[in-house]
């Protein structure tokens, strides 16, 4: 392919960001320029004030493909894109990037708190990327009530429950909006089946992570990890609990933030080590050393980098079966419900089978190079642009 200018749109964007959506943002940028290809990127300050309350400063040594939306009103500004569907700031910035560089296509991630409006905005073809289920649920993670997955649309009800604002454009609005690109990417079966229910079609191209170039220690105390959000949702008090019924020898590492970090950190005299954020460099000789990635989560999962990262350094998976987390987990993991006592024992096996803990690391390996390498994604990813252009 010629070397084309592309316009990445995204609610966030490293370092900037709280979730997997913005990494993998900036993921494909370093690999469409490795290419040789010209990427911008707009993303909103607002936004990350908003979720974040803190300021970082704005120094970044590639800015210069870097636009950020950053208005007077700031994270009021983002609060009202989530609930009314629309950003006129975030319209005119989009406007005025295109005008200026012309982009060959238009890439939209999460665009959650930059209003729909954004997907109408230039003249270039353009792509969506269902990175989560921000379309169809205004909680983002399709819980009813926060507390199990949504067996009904009942979202006013929701939302008063859930303590959250309600959403006043409608999913019926967003998906009509979404359905005018001309090409939508889901990450996961999971997730094209959730767009497919909801009337759109989409194409299957699995998240990736950077094959590890760092030098790789796999020795280190034995130890399950868990990296993500600290949140009721994911799990984590299931795997805390299944990891202490477990009484395994093995330590588990624990890496993120959330509203459960200050009970975690009360538990290092249980064999809990509560290790916060961790740069990629010293992130996967971590992951590499563990026995197990767990994801036990209560919430449908799209298609987590966390889990994909402990693929590519051939470490099993231990999984529920919500979501796309079982896609993962094929042949490489153990898929248990997220209980105490089943993932208690899903931990256990783990821990005591070596032979059974190779043969899933060597298909972890395989599933990595085969799925979720950059060379997967990108033959897929081009394989879209060119189709569409």
């Amino acid at each position: 392919m010629e070397t084309a200018k592309i316009l990445m749109v995204s609610t966030f964007y490293p370092p900037y960001h709280l979730g997997g959506d913005a990494i993998h943002v900036k993921y494909l940028a370093d690999e469409l320029s490795k290419a040789g290809h010209e990427v911008h990127v707009i993303h909103s300050l607002d936004a990350y004030n908003l979720k974040k309350n803190e300021k970082k400063h704005e120094n970044d040594a590639d800015s210069e493909h870097i636009y950020r939306l950053k208005t007077e009103l700031g994270a009021i500004s983002a609060a009202g894109s989530y609930i009314i569907g629309k950003n006129r700031s975030a319209d005119r910035l989009v406007e005025k990037v295109c005008s200026e560089i012309k982009p060959d296509w238009i890439h939209y991630h999460n665009i959650s708190m930059l209003g729909c409006g954004v997907l109408n905005k230039g003249k270039s073809k353009k792509i969506y990327t269902c990175h989560d289920h921000w379309p169809f649920c205004q909680r983002n993670d399709y819980m009813k009530f926060g507390e199990r997955i949504c067996d009904e649309q009942n979202c006013l009800k929701c939302s008063i429950k859930s303590h959250r604002p309600v959403r006043i454009i409608s999913t019926n609005q967003i998906m009509s909006e979404i359905k005018r690109v001309n090409a939508i990417i889901a990450p996961s079966k999971y997730m094209q089946n959730m767009l497919s229910m909801f009337g759109t079609e989409s194409v299957l191209i699995k998240n990736f992570v950077p094959h590890p170039t760092e030098n790789v220690n796999f020795e280190g105390n034995s130890h399950f990890i868990y990296t993500g959000v600290l949140e009721k949702h994911k799990g984590l008090e299931i795997l805390i609990n299944a990891y202490l019924k477990s009484k395994s020898d093995a330590e588990l590492h624990i890496l993120g933030d959330g509203s459960l970090r200050e009970n975690i950190l009360k538990m290092s005299d249980k064999g809990i080590k509560y290790l916060g954020f961790l740069p990629r460099s010293k992130l996967i000789p971590e992951v590499a050393s563990s026995l197990c990635m767990a994801a036990p989560s209560i919430c449908g999962e799209n298609s987590p980098l966390s889990c994909i990262e402990a693929l590519s350094v051939g470490v099993p998976l231990v999984v529920s079966p919500n979501g796309g987390l079982p896609e993962l987990a094929e042949n490489c993991g153990i898929i248990s419900e997220p209980n105490d006592d089943d993932f208690a024992s899903a931990l256990i096996q783990i821990y005591s089978n070596n032979e059974l803990r190779g043969k899933m690391s060597h298909n972890a390996l395989m599933k990595y190079e085969k799925e979720h390498s950059p060379e997967a994604f990108m033959k897929q990813y081009f394989s879209v642009v060119e189709a569409m252009i």
